[in-house]
């Protein structure tokens, strides 16, 4: 049923006299107003006079301010944080829902400018008090709470224009397209959203944007900074985690040997262990990004593990193998690992890669001191050269020289 422009001013001025005669709460009186008394399917506001704007105008900004006051009696009379956490919280989500009503009323009602003006005065209103209480009472608010409309449409909307400013640095050559593409992506999705969301998803990706786009200001990025960065800001989405662990398969299945592999992920793991998680993980209901690299590297430690049992039990029902002829070289292993590395960076030797050089050449070696060399160990020696050992290699070499000389 609709009612005529002087029907509609008697009936608000009953209504706003009403709830001031009734003190009823402010949160209350506005979920009313937005809700029910500014609903286009109840009432016709089509034809409101100055007179009557500035009514129900002045009674917004008496009822903010008797709302602000409100929330700060009902906060201080809290003798625990628990209680004042409760107020606020409550406060909060409440105006956020009122709030996204009042946008949405304002997209319907563009046409009516009487209605406009109120929703305006509504909306601003709603805003300085969403404001008041994150500056005087932030500390109280999860950062799991749903943020306001205005305030999402505002974060997406400077996201996008960080996007375009990343998107032509990730897509240099020094960046793996599938990292590119996931990043790309992952914020997309982000700015393309239009339900809810978190203050901690805004805050997240605003702070992981800036850095990216930080480290690309610093000079050329790359892959491997792009994974540190998103490993210390514990970016624990399924496709990075995806990416992460495909990374690590990839190279594990390059190695052909079993020993080789378990190896290979004991190493991984041990990289891992040295990496620093310095922020809170963006999926707060999944497990950090550590925990799940570790637990799936565990769980491909033992699937490796079980297959050299089956091995083991297959080979010793064969009988006992004839043990590898070896050659004792008078060089430490830490020794060997820099001449095997430096021979095949000098490409003296023709291998696929620098793991294929130590698996055909260490197990036919020996030292004084170990008769059964890993290759995968002696390997990761060659990373973490000693003085000391480079001038004892070096010595032997000069003998060879010497001895070349002579021939």
């Amino acid at each position: 049923m609709l009612f005529n422009g002087m029907q509609v001013a008697n009936i608000l001025k009953k209504v706003f006299k009403c709830y001031v005669m009734k003190a009823y709460d402010s949160i209350e009186w506005f979920d009313a107003l937005v809700f029910i008394k500014l609903n286009p399917d109840h009432i016709d506001m089509q034809h409101l006079s100055e007179e009557d704007l500035d009514l129900i105008c002045q009674q917004i900004e008496h009822k903010a301010a008797g709302l602000w006051s409100e929330i700060q009696q009902r906060v201080f009379i809290c003798h625990k944080s628990k209680q004042a956490r409760l107020v606020v919280q409550n406060y909060h989500d409440s105006l956020i829902s009122i709030l996204d009503i009042a946008l949405r009323r304002q997209e319907e009602q563009q046409n009516n400018t009487s209605v406009m003006e109120i929703l305006t005065e509504i909306i601003n209103s709603l805003n300085f008090t969403i404001k008041s209480i994150k500056n005087r009472f932030g500390r109280f608010l999860k950062s799991s709470i749903k943020v306001s409309l205005s305030d999402f449409q505002s974060s997406k909307q400077q996201l996008k224009n960080n996007l375009d400013i990343l998107k032509v640095e990730v897509s240099k050559e020094s960046v793996e397209s599938k990292l590119s593409i996931l990043l790309i992506h992952h914020f997309e999705r982000y700015s393309g959203k239009k339900s809810f969301a978190t203050l901690h998803q805004i805050n997240y990706n605003k702070k992981l944007i800036k850095k990216l786009i930080g480290t690309t200001d610093a000079g050329v990025i790359n892959s491997k900074q792009i994974i540190s960065l998103l490993i210390e800001m514990n970016f624990n989405t399924k496709p990075f985690i995806a990416y992460l662990t495909g990374f690590i398969y990839e190279r594990v299945a390059m190695i052909p040997d079993d020993v080789g592999k378990l190896e290979e992920l004991h190493l991984q793991l041990l990289e891992i262990n040295h990496k620093n998680v310095l922020h809170r993980k963006f999926n707060r209901r999944d497990p950090g990004i550590l925990h799940m690299l570790k637990r799936w590297i565990h769980d491909e430690i033992d699937f490796q593990k079980s297959r050299l049992d089956l091995q083991q039990k297959f080979s010793n029902e064969k009988g006992p193998e004839l043990p590898l002829p070896k050659l004792v070289c008078n060089l430490s292993s830490d020794q060997i690992s820099i001449f095997l590395r430096a021979l095949d960076e000098a490409k003296i030797v023709h291998a696929k890669s620098l793991n294929e050089v130590f698996k055909v050449i260490v197990p036919f070696l020996a030292t004084p001191n170990r008769n059964d060399l890993s290759p995968g160990s002696v390997r990761s020696k060659s990373y973490t050269i000693e003085e000391r050992d480079k001038d004892v290699l070096l010595e032997a070499l000069e003998k060879v020289i010497v001895k070349i000389r002579r021939y």
